[in-house]
């Protein structure tokens, strides 16, 4: 049994991991902001720890790496809830984006970056569940994600949508 700790538990893909992890028989401890907005089969099964504050991405990364715990920091593009395509179809990454960009891009002023980004985005476009079956698939400690930021991508020649509000 390995202890799991995903923080935003009540988020889209922190309530993947818990429920996910929960379900495996792993030891989970989450990390929210409102403790009451815990789906019930999670809260009866995990201790919620409540933080007062979120801090940035960069320093959260930063308080990691100084640590001494074993750990992997997902990096995903954009994640929708829509059903899983199965993490055997994901490119993963390790301390790079998942997708190839294009040499040319040192080249281009800011401006002209976004065009480029929303072509490559769509690839990076994965389900939630994957993410979270993913993260789950890979706890063994010493492996080749340890202590590094993992992308992820879907595999080439698919695309994934998000529908925006």
């Amino acid at each position: 049994m390995t202890r799991v700790a995903p923080f935003g538990a009540t988020g889209s893909l922190g309530s993947h991991v818990a429920r996910l992890a929960a379900a495996a028989g792993h030891d989970v401890s989450v990390r929210v902001r409102v403790p009451a907005r815990l789906p019930p089969d999670i809260a009866s099964r995990v201790i919620p720890k409540v933080r007062d504050t979120y801090w940035p991405h960069r320093v959260n990364f930063e308080r990691l790496q100084r640590s001494t715990i074993e750990w992997r920091l997902l990096c995903p593009g954009p994640m929708v809830d829509q059903p899983a395509v199965g993490i055997h179809r994901l490119r993963v990454s390790l301390e790079r984006l998942p997708v190839a960009i294009p040499a040319a891009e040192k080249l281009l002023p800011n401006p002209l970056l976004l065009p480029l980004l929303a072509k490559i985005i769509p690839q990076m476009i994965i389900p939630y569940a994957d993410a979270a079956a993913f993260m789950l698939a890979n706890l063994d400690r010493g492996g080749p994600m340890t202590r590094k930021r993992v992308g992820l991508a879907l595999s080439h020649g698919m695309t994934g949508r998000k529908e925006y509000d």
